[in-house]
């Protein structure tokens, strides 16, 4: 088998999903990720080098279950995973000049995130809320522990329209629809904008699963140093 790159698709998914669609509890927060899913498998044309496993994810809310299972029971041996891609929240709700790379900085795949979002038309900004600690929170955490290096892109909150303030609408988002019964499909998304988040996802999978070397962590990297293993630390 080749050498796959693990691409995670998260909808806080299917399990949660059915458990909470009854309260009307984050349907749309689901229902993003089968957006990103049926995007990116019908652009894997041609096949890349190396190959892709799409996860769906349960229990992210109750601790990065189903993240946890998988990366300490994978269906391969660990040392062939040689990313984690993950793919949560497309939250578009207005059009879009910057996105942020959670993770980006720790390894090489920040080159990735920068070209792919060159090629869509993205600036890349920092971490609007380190203190926050998102980056050991979500679903690609438990891959990181295993050493793989990992990368978490969401929307900036920078809107290309000047009129538009995108901290006032992602503060109001969450104040007033995350994980409630408001967040559901009938939200005024921007479509568009949506596919040019999955676009950029692919095509920083795109470039990894083509190259031929394997993500690193960066020289000197906390996590790299931690979890890291000789096979993807950098030398």
């Amino acid at each position: 088998m080749r050498d796959p790159i693990r691409i995670s698709l998260l909808l806080q998914p299917l399990l949660q999903k059915i458990l909470e669609e009854e309260a009307g509890r984050g349907t749309d927060e689901k229902r993003q990720g089968d957006f990103k899913l049926t995007n990116a498998l019908a652009a894997l044309h041609p096949r890349p080098k190396r190959s892709v496993l799409f996860l769906l994810f349960t229990g992210e809310e109750k601790g990065l279950q189903g993240a946890y299972y998988f990366a300490f029971n994978p269906t391969v041996a660990v040392e062939k995973i040689v990313a984690n891609i993950n793919m949560d929240e497309l939250n578009s709700f207005f059009p879009l000049k910057d996105v942020v790379g959670f993770g980006a900085e720790h390894t090489s795949m920040k080159a990735d995130l920068d070209a792919a979002a060159k090629t869509v038309g993205y600036q890349v900004s920092p971490d609007p809320f380190p203190e926050e600690t998102i980056f050991i929170r979500s679903d690609q955490f438990p891959f990181v522990r295993r050493g793989i290096p990992a990368i978490f892109v969401t929307p900036g909150l920078t809107s290309s329209d000047s009129k538009i303030d995108g901290h006032a609408v992602y503060d109001d988002w969450l104040k007033n629809r995350y994980h409630s019964p408001q967040d559901d499909m009938s939200q005024p998304f921007d479509w568009k904008e949506g596919a040019r988040l999955a676009t950029l996802d692919f095509l920083i999978a795109q470039r990894v699963a083509n190259a031929p070397q394997r993500p690193r962590w960066n020289k000197g990297d906390f996590f790299g140093e931690k979890f890291g293993s000789k096979t993807n630390a950098a030398k």
